[in-house]
């Protein structure tokens, strides 16, 4: 792919400089929206109906946001120095349960083996086999009764195995942090609140929402039906809700990031202009994740 850079006169004028303020700017949003939501669940928690309903929910979505910094820092793009990246990736990932190391293991393979049996988000895919409408409502909303979680833990803590490559094992000193900093999250949550289920709510809006609109966002970026190519990406215009449910950082442009992963995220929007203007792409982006989702479902047979 970045011969395909290289060789294009626009492209190859894009900055390949990270921008400090960029960095700055996505991580401070989405660590803000974090903890904001762990704020207004923690102060204004109430034993009623409503917030047991809603706090998964924010808490959920608040996680969410995090992996934007996971997936930019586990490209070395979202700032200047591996050093600040891996620092900070690290740290994220404490604060959800990811090791940045497992996470930049897998993820580097997801851009080898996009779309392949050997992609370890292969699972968040439809696979080969036509289904229904049943059976795709069925694969969309089971995240949110915990379908999604055990196969995640599994491929983020305990699986090895990656197309035959040994993902790294989970050190004791990372253990140690999580287990530190989870410690820390519980005390604090309990300690505003006065409530021992808010927490509780934390880990099941981890383990239910978050991991639903990663799946939403995955089938939206990656999935055609019926699948024809494996090494697929589609990217979608900008639009108000998606940005503040679905992505952050550029995301929507995903063909353009699988086109040039190293790239800043800052700068997949000039990617996206000098293809267009140079006319290696031509077709219209849909206008939504959600858009994209609903013409996946009228696709199926009933």
């Amino acid at each position: 792919m970045d011969g395909y850079l290289q060789q294009d006169l626009s492209i190859s004028r894009i900055s390949r400089n990270p921008s400090h303020i960029y960095g700055v700017l996505v991580a401070a949003r989405c660590l803000g929206m974090y903890f904001i939501a762990i704020a207004i669940v923690a102060n204004f928690y109430t034993r009623s109906f409503v917030w047991v309903v809603i706090s998964p929910l924010v808490l959920g979505i608040g996680g969410y946001r995090l992996q934007f910094i996971l997936h930019d820092t586990s490209h070395h793009s979202l700032f200047k120095s591996k050093r600040v990246n891996r620092t900070l990736g690290y740290l994220v990932g404490l604060l959800v349960g990811v090791d940045y190391k497992r996470y930049r293991f897998t993820h580097m393979w997801h851009h080898r083996r996009n779309g392949e049996q050997a992609d370890p988000q292969i699972q968040d895919y439809l696979g080969s086999e036509p289904i229904n409408r049943k059976q795709f409502i069925w694969f969309l909303f089971s995240p949110l009764i915990g379908s999604r979680l055990f196969p995640y833990l599994k491929r983020e803590m305990t699986s090895r195995d990656i197309d035959g490559y040994d993902a790294p094992k989970s050190t004791t000193f990372w253990w140690i942090g999580f287990l530190t900093v989870q410690s820390a999250l519980v005390f604090a949550m309990v300690s505003v609140s006065n409530r021992i289920e808010v927490p509780i709510f934390y880990y099941l809006g981890l383990s239910t929402t978050s991991l639903f609109l990663s799946r939403l966002r995955t089938l939206a970026e990656h999935q055609q039906v019926p699948p024809v190519d494996n090494d697929f990406s589609r990217s979608h215009k900008w639009n108000l809700f998606d940005w503040l449910f679905l992505y952050d950082a550029n995301f929507n442009l995903h063909f353009e990031h699988h086109l040039y992963p190293n790239l800043q995220t800052s700068e997949l929007k000039q990617v996206r202009n000098a293809l267009l203007v140079s006319g290696k792409i031509g077709k219209e982006a849909p206008a939504s994740m959600i858009q994209t989702i609903r013409s996946m479902y009228l696709s199926m047979s009933k």
